[in-house]
């Protein structure tokens, strides 16, 4: 399931990606377009997903580097957890293994109804690039994973709880 929501949600990227102007731009609010696939749609786009890759990193290379519009550090945290409160969404946290994904500190927010979150707070200009160009954050060990980009925190929702997802990404967008 995971993964198939992973395909889901990177055909919906590169579909976007594929759909921007000749200068370069592109957006990063591409979460209603992936989340508007159904699961149908997974299997008719794993061939356009492999075409459309090399297209996606052409475009990546003619990009110039991320300059994040905000900064954020470890406030940023507790901040995120206020809005999840006031949305009153019940969760427990735990550290995820910020160095697998090459971030400096990471959290996940496992939601009691299910589901759940990671953000990772990233000091890596370099590496912010890279996922502002592809919109995917490689994990050690898990593989690449489709991220929200807010300033230097990504946020994973893959497997955010399918009726509060929405929610959870536009708490985030607004931090």
């Amino acid at each position: 399931m995971k993964k198939s929501i992973a395909i889901l949600l990177c055909a919906g990227l590169i579909s976007c990606f594929t759909a921007c102007s000749s200068d370069g731009n592109v957006s990063s609010d591409t979460s209603s377009t992936a989340s508007s696939h159904t699961s149908s749609a997974v299997s008719s786009n794993n061939s356009s997903h492999a075409s459309s890759s090399s297209h996606a990193s052409s475009d990546s290379s003619k990009q110039s580097s991320y300059t994040a519009s905000n900064t954020f550090d470890d406030s940023a945290f507790d901040t995120f957890e206020q809005k999840l409160k006031d949305m009153k969404l019940s969760y427990k946290t735990s550290d995820a293994d910020a160095g697998l994904a090459n971030a400096k500190k990471g959290v996940t927010y496992t939601f009691d109804d299910g589901g759940k979150v990671e953000l990772y707070l990233i000091d890596d200009s370099n590496l912010l690039s890279k996922i502002a160009n592809d919109m995917i954050i490689t994990i050690e060990g898990v593989g690449d994973l489709p991220v929200e980009l807010n300033g230097n925190l990504a946020l994973i929702a893959g497997d955010a709880p399918s009726d509060k997802k929405d929610d959870i990404i536009n708490a985030f967008k607004d931090l």
